[in-house]
């Protein structure tokens, strides 16, 4: 990548190095392209930086320099631009470009855009190409780029909302075609609360089953309206959106404790493979629990095939199979 390097060139405009050492080649192949270059400088940036990438491409550069100072000579930037999309098929962005210059890879990342048709229709969208545009077609996951979103990006946060928004959908959505999500994406009016519309679409959603199989004492809290409820009884967090969305998505189960003491346990997915742990076991307002019952507990999942070395590295008296198993 070519460092921004401001100079001033002698004939006063301001220009970036990359492109005045194109002006200097222009200059020195007809002089009088100097006094042209300086009485249109601040509408031939663009027009100069193009040119520039182009120039460093062609094999002909003694031809491409006499055909470039014969466009640039005598003619005003409508009629420079217009040429320009001819030879570089910008017609649909050229004037959609920034009014300030940019560095070289922004133009180079411009050219290898719009060799893609969909890509050249989609820039053709923006008010204003900005860089953040460029890198939301090198980014965004394909089903996204279409216009209705596209016209939705305003800056660079809103690229990684959409990727995450997608990717999160899909998971806590498995059922969705990806027709729809992106349907139901388009419609959303603000892309800063892409995550807002995530959570109340997939509040709506019915948790997943219980990751084990029924057993006695321990009861699956396998609903929208339990998980509240056990919230509100012992006064946690579970009746909050962020841990329902936590056990929708796959991550977490949480169970009560049927035993003689109020207790919830929490199992936590492990990232790789079919694999749970044992979290937490909390009492009414997160309290702890006495030894006894975290050992009945461990008793209980360990045959189940849930690791349970959380707990279990703090009973020494636990027979050796329990321990191995954590």
């Amino acid at each position: 990548m070519v460092t921004k390097k401001k100079k001033v060139n002698s004939f006063g405009s301001e220009v970036y190095g990359w492109t005045e050492d194109f002006v200097t080649e222009l200059t020195k192949f007809k002089p009088t392209i100097k006094l042209h270059i300086h009485e249109q400088s601040s509408d031939y940036k663009h027009v100069l930086a193009c040119l520039s990438i182009t120039y460093k491409r062609r094999k002909d550069k003694i031809g491409f320099i006499k055909e470039t100072c014969e466009l640039l000579q005598g003619n005003s930037r409508e009629v420079v631009l217009l040429k320009l999309t001819r030879i570089q098929g910008l017609a649909a962005v050229t004037r959609r470009l920034p009014h300030s210059l940019q560095d070289e890879r922004f133009y180079r990342k411009l050219f290898t855009a719009i060799k893609n048709v969909q890509s050249k229709n989609l820039l053709s969208t923006a008010a204003v190409i900005e860089d953040f545009h460029l890198r939301a077609l090198e980014e965004l996951p394909r089903a996204l780029l279409t216009k209705k979103i596209f016209a939705k990006l305003f800056e660079e946060s809103h690229i990684e909302s959409a990727k995450e928004a997608f990717h999160l959908t899909e998971r806590l959505q498995p059922t969705w075609t990806t027709k729809k999500l992106v349907h139901l994406l388009s419609e959303v009016e603000d892309f800063d609360q892409l995550f807002d519309w995530v959570k109340r679409v997939s509040l709506k959603t019915a948790l997943p089953p219980s990751p084990i199989k029924s057993v006695p004492l321990l009861e699956p809290i396998n609903s929208l309206k339990m998980m509240r409820k056990a919230g509100r009884d012992f006064r946690n967090c579970l009746k909050d959106d962020d841990k329902i969305l936590e056990v929708i998505s796959g991550q977490t189960y949480y169970y009560k404790w049927l035993g003689d003491k109020k207790v919830i346990i929490s199992l936590r997915k492990l990232d790789y493979g079919d694999i749970w742990t044992l979290e937490e076991l909390l009492g009414p307002r997160n309290r702890s629990v006495s030894n006894e019952t975290v050992r009945r507990v461990i008793k209980l999942m360990s045959p189940l095939g849930i690791i349970t070395s959380n707990y279990s590295s703090e009973f020494d008296e636990l027979p050796a199979f329990l321990r191995r198993r954590g």
